[in-house]
């Protein structure tokens, strides 16, 4: 069931469910807040709501470690992803999930790299396609 509390000039919209982890989120409009509950809702009745909190505390280094443990190791070029994972890392493993490693931040961070760095742009793009 979902419900709407106004905090301020914003509104907290909430959903709790018998066999799911009560969600909750924080929307600027009243009309926004009400199709979130609405999705939410929708996707529970369906079964296929996944909470994305643990994501949302999730480091980017531990995604990647978790990648090259899992996946990775399994493939013919571990040594290349390896190397290009460590160097994502140094860029982007300080940040949680939820700061957004966004296309906008790569692409600044990409940006960067080109101009500073005097790196070629085919390798670069090669690199950020990578995540």
């Amino acid at each position: 069931m979902g419900s709407l509390t106004k905090r301020g000039n914003k509104y907290q919209a909430k959903v709790r469910k018998k066999g799911y982890d009560a969600v909750s989120k924080t929307f600027a409009t009243k009309a926004l807040a009400e199709r979130w509950i609405r999705e939410i809702e929708t996707d529970m009745d369906r079964q296929v709501f996944v909470s994305h909190s643990a994501l949302e505390s999730t480091k980017f280094e531990e995604l990647t470690q978790l990648y090259e443990e899992n996946v990775a190791q399994s493939m013919k070029s571990f040594d290349n992803i390896q190397c290009r994972l460590r160097g994502l890392n140094r860029h982007f493993g300080h940040l949680f999930l939820r700061e957004s490693v966004g296309r906008a931040l790569l692409n600044d961070e990409r940006r960067l790299r080109i101009h500073h760095l005097n790196i070629r742009a085919k390798k670069e793009r090669r690199r950020i396609g990578f995540v």
